[in-house]
């Protein structure tokens, strides 16, 4: 936990034009340099996700179902500059799932070395990896 400075050393797309031809290969990611901030939920923001879901677990209808199981999620994720497709909870502190019908995957790793998938609609999605340096 605590903070770090990450840089995209690859990345890579698929992207369908309206046209219905596709183009795969290196892209530029909007932001190639970024800060992460990783910290423990407080048990208040705990306690009230898990007022959101019967029993804690999430149903797959309305606004729980886009949460997942928020209060079996001990860890936070803040971006700066804010990567808005990545939900922000984990239960572990390397993992970040994603949001939406289409994913999103943020996966540090013991090393330093991250993962970051992103499926923007059915027609594009990207993959960047990159590292992240601790900056306490």
């Amino acid at each position: 936990m605590g903070n770090g400075f990450c840089y995209v050393s690859n990345s890579a797309g698929i992207q369908k034009a309206d046209n219905g031809q596709s183009f795969s290969g290196t892209i530029k990611p909007r932001f190639d340099k970024f800060v992460i901030t990783i910290s423990e939920r407080s048990d208040s923001d705990k306690r009230l996700a898990c007022d959101w879901n019967e029993y804690g677990i999430a149903n797959s209808l309305g606004l729980s179902g886009r949460y997942g199981n928020l209060c079996l999620a001990n860890f936070k994720i803040e971006f700066s500059p804010e990567l808005d497709v990545v939900l922000n909870y984990s239960s572990d502190s390397y993992k970040f799932g994603g949001q939406g019908s289409f994913g999103t995957n943020f996966v540090l790793y013991g090393n330093g070395d991250f993962t970051l998938f992103t499926a923007v609609d059915g027609n594009t999605s990207y993959v960047s990896h990159g590292r992240c340096e601790k900056i306490n």
